[in-house]
């Protein structure tokens, strides 16, 4: 029968228009035929209507009981798409539906868009023909391929008789969807401020949780909707709900960017500087975003600038981790420590270094951040570090910016010592070729080409060579 039907949506292939005179125009996929469903019928060149169709559209019952005893297709579609029960549907025709009833109409067969007659008879029908057809053995809660059930239509097409017929037929106010979305959860998807009144007045739960832990008001601060979000705070939403992640409500807004949102619930007052199950704050993921608006609202509102995230990072750690210059320069601005440490101890300069972030570099030396500073007990200074890293565009920088090329740590070790030590052979180069000292010793005696050569980094040993580098 399944398969019947499935070929049998070929029968309209030739024609590039499909009219619907007495179909709802606004419901896509019953009373509409999709560009690709033509694409689907196209080896079908012809359509006609069947016997059964005319017999219907006549009112004729006792012609149609005829025809459906003796074996005619009941689910043959016309060049409407719609099968003989559609149109008797569209009819009102209480009697041909009692037949087709009778002789058992599969009423879980599903047509266009995965609808079922129940769908199109809350879009298209009449209310007796909704409960005749429940009464007859329909699925009153199924779902089509948008996850609209009947109710759901019938509240959206503005269908209020027939929302309280499926209503008082069984048809359930607390349906979950396959991943436990509530009717609130599908309104605020669509962005209906008056679908969503409907809804919670009909008495859904309003802070039910989906198989994904996400609330109604969840998808609204996600949906970045003020208007929703203010609903639902006014009819009762929990504000300090955890969410999945531990993550409150400022934490979605901060994470999706809904800024509108996030301004609505600072309005209501949290708690701006709670931590997630990750360690992050509000103001640490705007900052991952690069969202120096949003990170500006909430040190306005007061979140704690010098507050340690991410298992003991700055914010502006956070922001160079992230290459987030808007943000870094908010926070610079507000007055954060250029030069504050981590957990670890340290700097954010270190970490532009490493990084490569020359315009991180820029921005922290303008606000105070020491291009001198020494790092850790090996005295090393930001070009050892660049040096090691092989972080070119940071070496560049540090030697504009002055920095000794032949500086000593701890151990007496240059930069050029570190490049060829690590094998960074675009960092030796770039070193050589600002005339660091090729045979400076270490405090051991060991020139740089030395431990090119005990590492084997045979292309950077023959550099030094090239240059009149010696081992010893």
């Amino acid at each position: 029968m399944e398969k019947r039907r499935i070929l049998l949506i070929g029968v309209v292939a030739c024609f590039t228009t499909v009219t619907f005179a007495e179909v709802d125009p606004g419901l896509k996929g019953i009373g509409e035929l999709t560009n690709e469903q033509m694409e689907d019928t196209a080896p079908y060149p012809h359509c006609q209507e069947s016997p059964l169709h005319a017999a219907v559209r006549k009112r004729d019952n006792e012609t149609v009981a005829h025809l459906v005893r003796y074996g005619a297709d009941m689910y043959v579609y016309d060049c409407d798409l719609h099968s003989p029960f559609h149109v008797a549907i569209l009819l009102d025709s209480q009697e041909i539906i009692a037949i087709f009833l009778k002789y058992r109409f599969d009423l879980r067969s599903r047509f266009i868009n995965g609808n079922t007659l129940l769908h199109f008879a809350t879009a298209n029908g009449t209310e007796r023909s909704v409960v005749a057809l429940i009464n007859g053995g329909s699925i009153v809660d199924s779902v089509n391929n948008d996850g609209d059930t009947p109710l759901f239509l019938a509240v959206k097409l503005n269908r209020f008789n027939i929302f309280k017929a499926l209503k008082n037929k069984g048809a359930n106010i607390m349906w979950l969807s396959s991943n436990g979305d509530t009717y609130l959860h599908k309104v605020l998807r669509t962005g209906d401020a008056n679908l969503l009144l409907f809804f919670i007045e009909e008495g859904v739960i309003i802070d039910q949780k989906n198989l994904e832990q996400e609330t109604p008001l969840y998808v609204a601060v996600q949906k970045n909707d003020p208007i929703l979000v203010n609903i639902l705070l006014a009819h009762g939403a929990i504000f300090e709900k955890l969410g999945k992640g531990g993550r409150t409500y400022i934490h979605v807004a901060a994470d999706s960017g809904s800024l509108e949102a996030l301004k609505t619930l600072l309005g209501h007052g949290t708690l701006i500087d709670s931590n997630d199950l990750n360690d992050d704050t509000a103001v640490s993921l705007a900052a991952k975003r690069d969202d120096a608006e949003m990170v500006g609202l909430l040190l306005t509102y007061g979140a704690n600038l010098r507050r340690k995230v991410c298992h003991g990072l700055t914010y502006l750690h956070v922001a160079i981790m992230s290459n987030a210059l808007n943000t870094l320069k908010v926070l610079l601005e507000a007055g954060l420590e250029a030069d504050g440490k981590d957990i670890s101890g340290m700097t954010p300069m270190v970490l532009s270094v490493r990084g490569n972030l020359t315009q991180a570099l820029e921005l922290l030396k303008k606000y105070g951040a020491d291009v001198n500073q020494l790092i850790g007990n090996d005295m090393q200074t930001l070009l050892h570090l660049a040096a090691a890293q092989g972080s070119i565009l940071s070496l560049r920088w540090l030697i504009q910016e002055g920095l000794s090329i032949n500086a000593t740590d701890a151990m007496g070790m240059t930069p050029l010592h570190l490049a060829a030590f690590k094998g960074q052979f675009l960092a030796a180069k770039e070193l050589i070729h600002s005339r660091s000292c090729i045979n400076c010793k270490n405090s051991i005696g060991h020139t740089p080409l030395f431990y090119a050569l005990i590492n084997c980094h045979q292309d950077i040993a023959q550099m030094l060579k090239d240059n009149g580098g010696i081992s010893q």
